[in-house]
């Protein structure tokens, strides 16, 4: 935690690399946005483990259960496979001040695969917070 306090006060208080620039950069971005990787590689790695290790608790404990949480992981895969394969990799977005070459071909899939993804999860969990309450009062 303190690592990213630091790191985003030295955002603000390091300058900015070129002040003339109509978009400016921290002189600093770099080193913040590889902290933010390292912490989402670290969240990732912990999340599998976790996973990994409830399953394997449940697998002999409660084999039901173990599937189901199987399941539900199969399903999340699901949608990751499905929407890829609807992406549309032949208009680029239109990013402000991005002219690179990662918005083109597979690189566009992927990100409109996880904007489609985060947009499906975040459906079915609005619809479960609305509706999840009906199904509990009804067994």
């Amino acid at each position: 935690m303190l690592i990213s306090v630091v790191a985003t006060i030295l955002i603000f208080a390091g300058g900015v690399v070129d002040p003339e620039a109509e978009y400016k950069e921290p002189v600093l971005l770099d080193t913040l946005l590889y902290w933010i990787g390292i912490m989402i590689g670290i969240t990732i790695l912990i999340t599998i483990g976790f996973s990994i290790a409830q399953f394997g608790k449940n697998l002999f404990t409660d084999p039901k259960k173990a599937l189901l949480s199987l399941g539900s992981v199969l399903l999340l895969a699901a949608v990751f496979v499905v929407t890829f394969v609807m992406s549309d990799s032949s208009q680029p977005l239109e990013i402000t001040g991005y002219e690179g070459v990662h918005n083109r071909g597979v690189w566009l899939s992927v990100v409109t695969m996880f904007i489609d993804t985060i947009a499906i999860v975040a459906s079915v969990a609005i619809l479960l917070m609305l509706f999840g309450g009906l199904f509990k009062m009804k067994k």
